[in-house]
């Protein structure tokens, strides 16, 4: 299943990526919030767009660099919310 996340591009631009996270579990502390991955997610990148084209249906795709996939990528491990159970996988 997909998700949307909002990013901000090397260039400053923001961009809607379209992604998917599949496994991976959180190491739990005392508080969720101070919780480390454990094990992280694989991360795919689907796509991507200028926040700007949200609305429009034909806007063009944007590639990410090797540095913003890899950053794109930290982002998502590090988000707790990325380890909920989506039970629509």
């Amino acid at each position: 299943m997909s998700r949307f996340r909002d990013f901000v591009s090397d260039a400053g631009e923001v961009l809607i990526v379209e992604y998917s996270a599949k496994g991976g579990r959180l190491a739990v502390i005392s508080l969720p919030w101070l919780s480390e991955p454990e094990d992280p997610p694989e991360v795919e990148i689907v796509g991507a767009w200028r926040k700007a084209d949200e609305d429009n249906a034909d806007a063009p795709a944007v590639s990410l660099t090797d540095a913003e996939i890899e950053r794109f990528t930290g982002e998502v491990c590090d988000d707790p919310s990325t380890y909920e159970v989506d039970y629509d996988d």
